[in-house]
């Protein structure tokens, strides 16, 4: 009698114990177990298993191969009984020596596996199955990684795939759940395309920039050695053609961040103020801070910028409003006629700042058309980057649109050569290519859609209708859960810095990035008990509706 068939019959007994198949000799309903089952007590010898050891910890994969926890090496006597001739251990072993081949590869959970760490635990299980040997492979619980270096065994020395490994591991111990990125790292280090690591923390493009793009970039080194042209007068020439506005209502900026620390210096100062929706982007703040005025924050309300409240601390002393649209964090929009009402209500002394970093995702009907207040004359500053779906977060540039007196006074702020040579030939090129954008655009909606999806299966409360490339959600220790995933190779922000400590905010990836977020978040759910109990924080919530 195998190993394999022992442990199937012991599998499905348990399962069915009590029933009347169990009772009666289970008839078709256990086909092939009938004298497995059976023979159970009158065999146990031959694998030295006494009917006191049917509930023992550990489980057969093969016939000479077994997962358990760290409790088995602990009991000699069921070892010898279970005729275990290897074994690895994958934690830290504080036990006496066994007298039996054994070797410790500690292996840190939750983290990326190292390929020789791989390597010699397969070689391991390999040498002394050769041998003859029965193999005990264990970690701490027999959860993640006795049973993920055990798949690495069936793959690599049994002609299994991956998947198939893995789904006979779970077969044979239905406890088995290795952690995602062990998982992640495995594929990696048989040849699959999966990235060990995943970074979904600072809002970038996750397709990059397009092609047009890196065939200037190449032909921009050439002129390397040569300083920049300062105003950057070529890309805002394009940038007003593509606009509708003049020349002399641009200026550039080394990313959007730039543009608003020159808006900062050239309309605030001690004696003045600036309001802002708050919790929103931390820059707004520090700008306001730098330029020596005060900040009046004005609270969101259910996610999105109280307008009349904001219009309501306007005093002589406000210089500058400052507003995301969308916001971040939170991916909520301005509608067209909430912005008409707010603009409407400025007096003349203040200028209403508007980010508009990821205006290029979003999709709602009434996104206002700030560029037509511009035009009018509005006391607008519109700043929008090349950073976000255009995929050139690394270059650094950005612009603002504003009337032009208001463009010429952020303008005198800016330093000579802000903006370099490349950066300039990379958003050329950019401009030049707006089906990238669209598709970026069009691919961020169909991924934020299945990553909310996933969000709201495990139950945790997240912001709705988001309409950029990032979503806000309630994981009940934003900064734990920001550790733990980092730990796990899964990059997210932490909103406890902005006064949001419940939450992070994650950046709608590709399909297989956000899979991996939304695994590794379910896989803490399991397993409340690893982690320092992390996972606790992860309680299910009602999803936010507004």
């Amino acid at each position: 009698m195998t190993g394999d068939s022992l442990n199937d019959a012991l599998s499905w007994k348990a399962a069915h114990a009590g029933s009347p198949a169990a009772v009666e000799g289970f008839g078709r309903e256990a086909p092939g177990h009938l004298n497995a089952c059976q023979m159970i007590e009158a065999n146990a010898n031959l694998i030295g298993l006494s009917s006191a050891d049917q509930g023992a910890r550990m489980d057969f994969i093969t016939d000479r191969v077994a997962v358990g926890d760290a409790g088995e090496v602990e009991n000699a006597e069921g070892l010898r009984r279970r005729r275990i001739g290897a074994v690895l251990s994958l934690a830290r072993f504080d036990h006496p020596p066994l007298a039996m081949p054994h070797a410790v590869i500690e292996i840190a959970d939750r983290r990326a596996l190292l390929g020789e760490s791989i390597s010699a635990a397969t070689a391991f299980i390999k040498t002394h199955v050769a041998a003859g040997r029965r193999v005990l492979v264990h970690c701490k619980a027999g959860i993640s990684r006795s049973p993920a270096l055990t798949l690495c065994y069936l793959h690599e020395l049994e002609g299994y795939s991956i998947e198939e490994a893995l789904a006979r591991v779970k077969a044979r111990r239905p406890q088995a759940d290795p952690h995602p990125t062990l998982l992640a790292s495995i594929r990696a280090h048989y040849g699959q395309e999966v990235a060990p690591f995943v970074d979904v923390s600072s809002n970038e493009n996750p397709y990059g920039p397009s092609p047009r793009v890196l065939s200037a970039l190449v032909a921009a080194a050439a002129t390397a050695h040569l300083y920049p042209d300062g105003p950057g007068d070529s890309l805002r020439e394009a940038l007003a053609q593509r606009l509708g506005v003049g020349t002399e209502n641009i200026v550039l900026g080394n990313g959007s961040t730039e543009i608003l620390e020159m808006t900062a210096r050239a309309l605030l100062g001690p004696d003045s103020e600036a309001i802002i929706g708050w919790p929103s982007f931390p820059t707004y703040r520090a700008m306001a801070r730098r330029a020596g005025a005060r900040e009046v924050l004005v609270p969101l309300v259910d996610h999105d910028y109280d307008l009349d409240a904001i219009a309501a601390r306007i005093s002589e002393n406000t210089g500058l409003i400052v507003l995301g649209n969308p916001n971040n964090p939170t991916g909520r929009v301005i509608g067209k006629a909430a912005m008409g009402r707010l603009l409407d209500r400025l007096p003349p002394h203040v200028v209403l700042c508007l980010d508009e970093a990821y205006c290029d995702y979003a999709d709602r009907q009434d996104f206002p058309d700030s560029l037509e207040a511009v035009r009018s004359g509005r006391p607008l500053v519109v700043v929008r980057t090349f950073s976000k779906a255009f995929g050139l977060a690394g270059l650094r540039i950005g612009y603002a649109v504003a009337p032009p007196a208001l463009a010429r006074r952020i303008d005198s702020f800016r330093q000579r050569f802000n903006t370099s040579s490349i950066a300039q030939a990379a958003a050329l090129a950019a401009l030049d290519d707006r089906d990238h954008v669209a598709r970026s655009a069009a691919l961020n909606v169909s991924a934020r859609e299945k990553l909310c999806a996933g969000i709201a299966e495990l139950g945790l409360a997240f912001v709705k209708n988001s309409e950029a490339n990032f979503v806000m959600i309630d994981v009940g220790d934003g900064a734990a859960i920001t550790a733990e995933l980092q730990k796990s190779g899964v990059r997210v922000k932490s909103l406890d810095a902005i006064g949001l400590p419940a939450c992070i905010r994650v950046s709608v990836g590709t399909p297989e990035q956000n899979a991996r977020l939304v695994e590794t978040l379910a896989w803490l759910q399991r397993h409340v008990d690893a982690a320092a109990g992390v996972g606790r924080n992860l309680r299910a919530l009602e999803a936010t509706s507004a």
